[in-house]
Parts: structure tokens; sequence; C-alpha cells
């Protein structure tokens, strides 16, 4: 999963990567060394269109990396504010405890 988001692609040739390697039985969630998964590499990377199909696959925005970031702090980071409210669309960004301490 995480080796077809770190290749250049077109956004709609990576959403149906991403596709195909579920459809193979790849994890979505699955962490590298860093603790980053597919979600928050395509975050850092700025391609709104790969997180969005994989927050529509169901990716978990609420897991966190090796530096205590969820998807929507490097969103954040990276002062994309498309994909921060695109994060904040999905009901389990709003109900974990990092969306309210990150509000004050």
């Amino acid at each position: 999963m995480l080796t077809a988001l770190s290749q250049e692609k077109f956004e709609k040739d990576s959403c149906m990567d991403v596709k195909n390697l579920l459809i193979a039985g790849a994890a979505i969630d699955e962490q590298d060394d860093c603790g980053e998964t597919a979600l928050i590499l395509a975050v850092k990377a700025g391609r709104s269109e790969v997180v969005k199909c994989l927050l529509d696959e169901n990716a978990d925005p609420t897991i966190i990396d090796d530096h205590g970031r969820t998807a929507l702090h490097h969103a954040a980071s990276i002062n994309d504010p498309d994909i921060v409210r695109m994060l904040l669309q999905y009901p389990v960004v709003q109900a974990s405890p990092l969306y309210f301490f990150d509000l004050f």
C-alpha cells in the first residue's frame, strides 16, 4: 500500500492502485518504520484525491505516527485547508479526543 503512494503518478491512477491493492488484501492502515500510514503519506504529499480515496475506503485518520501526529496534524503542518476540511468531515476524527484538544 505504501509503495503505491511513493511513486509520482496522477492522482486518479494512484487511487486505482489503492483500490487494486485493497482488493488484493493489502492492509489500508499498515504503518511503516516511522508509524506513518498510507493516509499520512498522502496527506504529507498534499495528494487530496488520494486522501479522499483512502478515507472513502475507511482508512483510519486517527492513527498516530511515531511522533504522536495524526493525518490531521500533518494536514495542518503543510497548510492545506482542503485536506484539513476533508479530514474534519469524517465522524471518527470529530469523535477523537485529539480533535477537541487541537481546538484549544
